[in-house]
């Protein structure tokens, strides 16, 4: 079987939980790698990189941010893949200037505001990172339902 390795950052331990217990639940055969910050995620993207299948990250963290953290893994992606496919980034976040969007978006990242729903939020970055992985039969592993 096949399994679908995604990162998640967070800097709050309850939600990395919330997000590890949902993403094991509707996709069995999911490995996670949970990060705390922006430099763990980074890291951790840079270690993994041929086998990473998407990346969920909040924003506002100590240390480094999501977005730092992303611009660093696409600064990486640049110089190992040149014109490569990019790894799907989604970051989340309920409190990002509109600057900071913009910035997501220039460097290639989703940005999808957070609701309160983390279920719901969940659910949208795991459709996001299927819409970008369709030809790797991520979208497949990822789950039907959505």
């Amino acid at each position: 079987m096949l399994t679908v390795k995604i990162l998640v950052a967070d800097d709050e331990n309850p939600i990395r939980e919330l997000y590890s217990s949902f993403l094991r639940e509707v996709t069995p055969d999911v490995e996670l790698i949970l990060c705390k910050d922006g430099n763990e995620l980074y890291r951790a993207a840079i270690s993994h990189y041929t086998t990473i299948d998407g990346i969920i990250t909040d924003w506002n963290m100590p240390g480094m941010n999501g977005l730092d953290a992303s611009v660093n893994i696409r600064q990486y992606e640049t110089g190992a893949n040149p014109g490569g496919p990019q790894i799907p980034i989604v970051m989340l976040s309920g409190s990002a200037p509109r600057d900071i969007r913009e910035a997501a978006l220039r460097a290639g990242v989703t940005f999808l505001e957070k609701s309160g729903d983390y279920v719901q939020d969940l659910e949208r970055a795991i459709a996001a990172i299927r819409i970008h992985k369709p030809a790797t039969g991520v979208a497949n592993r990822l789950g039907s339902y959505l």
